[in-house]
Order: C-alpha cells, then sequence, then structure tokens
C-alpha cells in the first residue's frame, strides 16, 4: 500500500512536477500502444498461418509416395506398400503422376509447367474445393471432367492467364529432353484441348500445373525421363503422417510427408512471425526505457523525501524496494491497458 501511495503522489497528483507527469503519461502510452500492437500482430500472423495451413491441407496430400522401381499404375497397384496403404483406415488414397512438359500455344507462347494426371475423383475435389473458395457452383466445368476426353486437359488459371489461353484451345505438349535432340530427329509431342481452368488460389496448382486423367491421355508423354508415378494419401488426421511414413518406408520408396513438402514456406512464415514480433517488441521495450528518465528525475526531486524516509527509520533496502515498486506500477499500468 505504501508503495502504491508514493505512486499515485509522486506521478499522479496535482502535487506532481510537470516534467515527470508528462514524461510518465508518454511512456504508460507508449507502452500501451506497444503491447497492443504486439498482441495485434501476433494474433493477425496466428491467423494468417492458420489460413495457409487449412487452405493447403485442402488441395495438399498427407502424404506423398514416390515409386521409383515401378513404371506403371499396374506394377504400382499390385505393390504390398500400395496395398498396405489403401488398408490404412479412414484414409484416400489416390494414384497420380507428375512430369515436366515444355507448353506451347498456336500463337507460338511457351511456358514451362507440369502436367499432373490423376483421377477423376480427385479432379472433381479440386474443383469442389476451387468453388467453395470462390462461393459458387461451377456445375459446367464439373461436367466437362466427368466427359473429359483422352487429350484434353484442364489448367490452372495462372498458367491459362500467362499464355493467353481460352476454352477449347489447342496447346502442345513436350517433354523437356527433346530440347537435347540432335538437329533433323523429330520430337514426341502431345496435342491437347484445353477445356477449363482450374482457380484454388495455391500457387504451386494454379500457376504452373495442367491436368489430365491418369492413363487415358498422352500416351507419349509417358516415356519421358522426368514422369514420377505415385501415390497420395489423404489421412483422417493430418499430423499422423510421420507416423504412417515410418511404418511404410523401404527401400526403392520415396515418401514425403505434407510439412516437408512444404517446408520451405513453414519456415518463412515462422521467420516472418518472429522478425515482425521481435520488432514489434523491441518499440515496447524503447517505450519502457523512458520510464527509467522518470525514476532518475523522480529520484532527483525527492531526495528529501528519501532522507525523511530514512530518518524515520526505513532502511535503503526497503526505501529502493518502494521506488521499484513505483516503476513497476507504471510499467504495468501501461501493459494492462495494452
Amino acid at each position: 500500500m505504501l508503495s502504491f501511495e508514493f505512486f499515485f503522489r509522486f506521478l499522479l497528483s496535482k502535487r506532481a512536477g510537470a516534467l515527470v507527469k508528462t514524461i510518465s503519461y508518454i511512456s504508460v502510452v507508449g507502452i500501451w500502444l506497444g503491447v497492443a500492437a504486439l498482441i495485434i500482430v501476433v494474433s493477425v500472423m496466428n491467423g494468417f498461418n492458420k489460413s495457409i495451413r487449412s487452405r493447403l491441407l485442402e488441395v495438399e496430400p498427407h502424404l506423398v509416395v514416390h515409386f521409383n522401381d515401378h513404371n506403371s499404375v499396374k506394377k504400382i497397384k499390385e505393390d504390398e506398400t500400395f496395398k498396405k496403404l489403401k488398408a490404412l483406415e479412414g484414409a484416400e488414397v489416390s494414384l497420380y503422376s507428375n512430369q515436366d512438359v515444355i507448353v506451347r500455344t498456336s500463337d507460338g507462347f511457351v511456358q514451362g509447367a507440369v502436367a499432373s494426371g490423376i483421377s477423376r475423383e480427385r479432379l472433381i475435389s479440386l474443383i469442389e474445393f476451387a468453388n467453395r473458395k470462390k462461393g459458387i457452383e461451377d456445375n459446367e466445368l464439373i461436367e466437362k471432367v466427368k466427359n473429359l476426353a483422352p487429350g484434353e486437359a484442364i489448367l490452372g488459371m495462372g498458367l491459362a492467364d500467362g499464355m493467353g489461353l481460352f476454352r477449347d484451345d489447342n496447346i502442345v505438349l513436350i517433354p523437356p529432353e527433346n530440347l537435347l535432340l540432335p538437329a533433323g530427329e523429330i520430337p514426341k509431342v502431345s496435342q491437347a484441348t484445353v477445356r477449363g481452368f482450374l482457380l484454388t488460389e495455391v500457387e504451386r496448382i494454379d500457376g504452373k500445373t495442367l491436368f489430365y486423367i491418369l492413363d487415358e491421355s498422352f500416351p507419349r508423354l509417358q516415356q519421358s525421363a522426368s514422369r514420377k508415378l505415385g501415390v497420395e494419401v489423404w489421412l483422417p488426421d493430418a499430423e499422423d503422417a510421420a507416423s504412417v511414413k515410418a511404418s511404410v518406408m523401404k527401400e526403392g520408396l520415396e515418401i514425403e510427408t505434407w510439412k516437408e513438402r512444404n517446408a520451405s514456406l513453414f519456415f518463412a512464415l515462422k521467420l516472418e512471425k518472429i522478425v515482425v514480433s521481435v520488432l514489434v517488441g523491441l518499440s515496447t521495450l524503447i517505450a519502457g526505457l523512458s520510464i527509467i528518465s522518470v525514476m532518475v528525475l523522480l529520484l532527483t526531486q525527492k531526495k528529501k523525501d528519501i532522507g525523511n524516509l530514512l530518518a524515520m527509520g526505513m532502511t535503503r533496502k526497503e526505501t529502493k524496494r518502494i521506488f521499484v515498486n513505483v516503476g513497476l506500477y507504471l510499467s504495468m499500468g501501461g501493459v494492462a491497458l495494452g
């Protein structure tokens, strides 16, 4: 109580010095704004990270298994690991193939992309996710996917915009290794028709990927050196991906969890959160250092009062504690307001 009495009399009362009172108010306001800004920034960053994570898990498989020893869908289906993954309770397993391609339009525009062969069900689920993001139902595109014929593809919206493509445009898909062919040799290319566009707000999908139905289109691309066959797995709980990976890991398999596939993104988000929090925290600390100025001025002005306290029998330690408590009350006031 004595410390609070000194705090009120020395810093807040009408008899307090104008300079000490002004600096005290500035200190409290500075700490108030700094703490409030820190809480708001951390809350916004946490919400932002959670939003990215949830959006990513809508389209990102929890586990991706590459079968380096198999070059056909039939062999993968006969593999014991594939059967073990299919037997997981509540898990969804989908075959896929990925390969690098060079996309050339009829107007001569050229751009690198990833041709991804997936099942119709998986492609429809991506479109349904995109519909939820946009808040509308694109039933026309879903019907096109259900009737997607060999030689037809669905493009990410960013890829299509960058190349100026429209529905029913024709494109040529060229494996990158064809660029190394000797002069005079005819490259193996595939013709494709654009049947629709996919907008998921995930850059990896929208800006780089074209989708087709696995094993139904582009047989010439299946001999590409960059082609990878594998399995995408969705688990009831995404956090179980690491334990499932450990249980099925064996020679000839390349397994990645969703955290490993997006490690650079999560590291960047974590680093951004730390840096922003530290910078805002430093601004709060700088505001808090002004309390030292308040206490120095206060001790300079109240030398006689300190002498009276010592003369009344108070020890030096007790006197120091009183003024330390006054500084704490001042700083905690700003923190509480923040």
